[in-house]
């Protein structure tokens, strides 16, 4: 019975092992490196870092000004798959941006709550006087948002799904 007990642990650790590496490779061979390749191409995204697992994408990016943010998240969207993503964008807001923002969010979040994305323009047209460069881009299931002044941006991206979380 001792040699069976073995076999059985030794066959259940070797095939774990195995499989735990034809993963790995898998996600290396499949999507971390096509997806590194792609950022690199762009010359208006600088990776800050990115790691991949089982299913899931860990991105920090920063976005050239001419880098048009929904263009952006939806070619990444479509690169990682079925695969979580988490995507961190590294803006430099102001501290005037940051309170603009803060007195924003809560009129576009009932926006999208309400399904009012009617609500939306005039609160972009409000903070037209407050910064060179207001967009917002209502895309599938997300609203982008990039303000601009200066050296500074602030760039959002807030699901219209309730289910998902906001990225700063």
């Amino acid at each position: 019975m001792k040699l069976r007990v073995s076999t059985i642990l030794l066959s259940f650790a070797v095939s774990l092992a195995l499989l735990a590496t034809i993963a790995f490779v898998y996600d290396r061979l499949s999507l971390q490196r096509p997806l590194q390749e792609w950022l690199m191409q762009n010359a208006n995204v600088r990776v800050v870092s990115l790691d991949t697992g089982f299913r899931r994408v860990d991105l920090q990016v920063e976005l050239t000004p001419d880098q048009d943010l929904a263009d952006f998240h939806q070619q990444l969207l479509q690169r990682v798959g079925s695969a979580r993503l988490t995507l961190h964008l590294m803006d430099n807001p102001s501290e005037e941006m940051e309170r603009q923002w803060e007195k924003s969010l809560f009129t576009l979040e009932q926006a999208i709550r309400r399904d009012e994305y009617a609500l939306i323009p005039p609160e972009m047209e409000r903070r037209k006087k407050d910064f060179e460069v207001v967009s917002a881009q209502l895309r599938q299931q997300y609203l982008y948002i990039r303000w601009a002044e200066g050296e500074n941006q602030l760039l959002r991206i807030l699901p219209t799904v309730r289910e998902e979380e906001v990225i700063p």
